[in-house]
């Protein structure tokens, strides 16, 4: 089995899969988050579904971190994709 089938039939698995849906993919910006998110994006026109993505920045790891971010948001905006950013000061 490839892995965009296997992607599909595990979305199609979830109970909170419905025809319409949204899916939000969170995205840390590494290689691994990156490559779901692009093939969620991929699947979900033919699915049906629309894929938005979040990304969360804990500002735990410095100019390391933003480059994440950023590096996630230009992904999205190359890829047309929804990007949502929340800033958490996990310190407070």
């Amino acid at each position: 089995m490839d892995i965009e089938k296997y992607l599909e039939d595990m979305l199609k698995a979830c109970p909170a899969w419905v025809k319409g849906t949204t899916i939000v993919v969170a995205c840390s910006g590494g290689a691994d988050s990156l490559a779901l998110t692009d093939l969620v994006a991929y699947l979900a026109p033919g699915m049906d579904i629309k894929a938005k993505v979040l990304h969360v920045e804990h500002h735990l790891r410095g100019d390391e971190a933003e480059a994440d971010a950023k590096l996630v948001e230009e992904f999205c905006r190359r890829s047309r994709l929804e990007f949502k950013r929340v800033d958490v000061d996990v310190n407070k």
